[in-house]
């Protein structure tokens, strides 16, 4: 990306360090923001952005006199003078090395941490420590005798993957050690060959027959014989009356001798064939149609159950005809049945086996959302909106299901280590935004099993489309978390550049003057006029910095989207690259004009700024006139 200009810089007061590669003025600003944030505000956003910005900005924190290197160089003398750096800094910077798998500088800047102040490692953080003592020492034992505060799932993990046989472990006491991590006393690993995760069992559990079936859901595509390991799993439930609704997303005439196979195994199992690959939400949604059972979940074809999965997550809602949904944690695993340094968190809900009452989520909610990727999460959460609290209930401590994690695949590039892809945080905030409508009776929660059209926005990924290759008349970049005058002025430029045939995208990123310690949605007015866009003729795209496309004319809103982060974009190709003077207020600024206006409000004083605590207008007056054109 070239420049035919650039900003005027502005000296920087000599107390505050400059960053490499920005004005003195855009460093001081993105140093104070920091500095005036936690440290875990730094940490996630750091993790969320991916950005090396913000990592720059984490190290520069932890002592104006040391870089990387010299940091380093201390971790590394015993004897050198560790007075000025900031401990509690210096955890969160090497918690995110240690999320970015720079393991060996994470581990070594985690020990001079602790020589600092033990207490600055929090439980988090310690996390991160034995992640990185396991991949350089290749034992995480001494942090957790030094520390006590990870949850015990992740200390659980550690102390199975330490033992693990193909680190030279016992065999007997890695499994003792995996029971005690899965939750499952009587799990065993058969002898044989195969990877472990397809040797899995347990039992024998006591047979319970009733009157009452579940439907189990299992969508497959090009199915290998892994699929085996999860049929097999729903075979040996102790709950005796089950289906399963094997669903094919049309893998093709050459995998029919293992689909039957994996039919053949009980005469309980229905097999469909999709005339046409639709996505698993669809092929979901076929069987959620067939369901014949008094209560429905799910299993993923690679995955394995706990032989009393469905006579133990089913129980809740025999005792209680209020609750309409259960769910429980799964524990992830790689077929060799690790759990460290997956990318992924141990243990979490998996959408694919909640399990609900059949009948009434059919005609109240619908189905699943007929995209390709993220509506099982929609679905999970839309329970709460249409049926309420009170008919959910989360099965604490219960653990029912080890999920496989293979290696290289489409979801694990888009989710991983905290990170995920952009497009799937739009839909996240598409949905939360629409169950909020729910909630407040605007709308019914229904989905048709083929929706096309839809109250919530998705973005092109979510519907299977990569935008990599495409080119745009004009992109806009802007922060989407806010609703101020930038966003509205863009959004306005963006409706006349669409109005007029032009190929327009919003491509989101958050600025590193507004940091937050959590993930905070998109707003409602930019994702609705997106939506209300995709149904027409000329649609808007939602835009990831991560999407390999080409743009005639870039327009950014704010330099801090921009400015010692253009290496962060993946966009192959700019024509004119166009940045609007500042609209983004860091966060500091805007608590004390809250607290500016407040005292305006009681003394009776008049005041410029906005109620809501957004950027004052005589901030802003002008700012779209001057456009740096670079």
């Amino acid at each position: 990306m070239t420049s035919t200009a650039s900003r005027t810089p502005v000296t920087a007061p000599a107390t505050v360090p400059v960053l490499d590669g920005l004005d003195p003025e855009s460093a001081a600003l993105l140093l104070r923001e920091a500095r005036s944030q936690s440290v875990q505000a730094l940490y996630a956003t750091t993790i969320r952005t991916r950005s090396d910005l913000a990592v720059r900005i984490a190290a520069r924190l932890v002592s104006p006199a040391h870089d990387r290197e010299a940091l380093l160089a201390v971790a590394d003398d015993p004897t050198a003078d560790i007075s000025g750096i900031d401990a509690a800094r210096l955890a969160g910077y090497a918690a995110a090395l240690a999320r970015r798998r720079e393991y060996r500088d994470a581990y070594a800047l985690f020990g001079l941490a602790e020589r600092l102040d033990p207490k600055a490692v929090v439980a988090e953080f310690q996390v991160r420590f034995a992640e990185a003592a396991l991949a350089v020492t290749g034992s995480a034992a001494g942090v957790l005798e030094r520390f006590d505060g990870m949850v015990p799932r992740w200390r659980h993990a550690f102390e199975a993957d330490e033992v693990h046989p193909d680190r030279g472990g016992d065999a007997s006491e890695w499994l003792e050690r995996f029971r005690v991590l899965a939750g499952m006393p009587d799990l065993e690993v058969a002898e044989g060959d195969g990877v472990r995760f397809d040797r899995l069992g347990a039992g024998p559990a006591a047979p319970v027959r009733t009157q009452r079936r579940i439907s189990v859901v299992m969508t497959c595509f090009k199915p290998d014989e892994t699929l085996f390991t999860a049929v097999n799993s729903v075979v040996a439930q102790s709950w005796q009356n089950w289906e399963l609704l094997l669903v094919d997303d049309a893998s093709g005439p050459e995998y029919g001798e293992i689909l039957a196979r994996a039919a053949a195994l009980d005469e309980r199992i229905r097999l469909f064939r999709l005339p046409e690959n639709s996505g698993t939400y669809k092929a979901r949604n076929r069987a959620l149609m067939e369901a014949k059972g008094v209560f429905t979940t799910g299993l993923d074809s690679d995955d394995w159950a706990h032989p009393r999965w469905l006579e133990r997550q089913v129980a809740p809602m025999l005792a209680d005809p209020a609750l309409v949904m259960t769910f429980a944690n799964c524990i992830r695993v790689r077929e060799d049945l690790t759990a460290v340094h997956t990318g992924r968190p141990v243990q979490g809900p998996r959408s694919t086996s909640v399990m609900f009452r059949t009948e009434p989520v059919r005609e109240r909610m619908g189905y699943f959302d007929a995209l390709r990727k993220g509506a099982d999460t929609e679905f999970h959460f839309r329970f709460k909106a249409v049926f309420g609290n009170r008919a959910v209930k989360k099965l604490q401590g219960e653990v029912f299901t080890l999920v496989r994690l293979a290696g290289d695949t489409l979801t694990s590039r888009e989710i991983d280590n905290g990170w995920q892809h952009p497009s799937r945080s739009a839909y996240q905030s598409a949905h939360q935004h629409w169950r909020e409508r729910i909630r407040r009776g605007q709308s019914s929660g229904f989905i048709e099993a083929d929706q096309v059209e839809r109250e919530l926005y998705a973005p092109s990924l979510s519907r299977g489309i990569r935008l990599d290759g495409r080119e745009f008349d004009e992109l806009y970049v802007l922060d989407c978390r806010f609703w101020e005058d930038g966003q509205r002025r863009a959004l306005d430029l963006v409706r006349e550049a669409a109005d007029a045939g032009k190929r327009v995208g919003i491509a989101h990123v958050e600025s590193l003057l507004r940091l937050r310690d959590e993930l905070r949605h998109l707003r409602p007015e930019i994702l609705d006029f997106l939506n209300e866009s995709s149904h027409g003729p000329n649609p808007v795209e939602f835009v990831a910095p991560v999407d390999k496309v080409a743009a005639v004319r870039l327009v950014v809103t704010d330099p801090s989207l921009w400015e010692g982060r253009s290496d962060e974009f993946a966009f192959t190709e700019t024509g004119r690259v166009e940045m609007w003077e500042r609209t983004i207020t860091p966060t500091a600024a805007v608590k004390a004009t809250l607290v500016k206006q407040k005292g305006a409000k009681r003394s009776g004083e008049s005041t410029e700024s906005r109620p809501d605590g957004r950027c004052p207008r005589r901030v802003l007056a002008g700012a779209f006139g001057a456009v740096l054109v670079l």
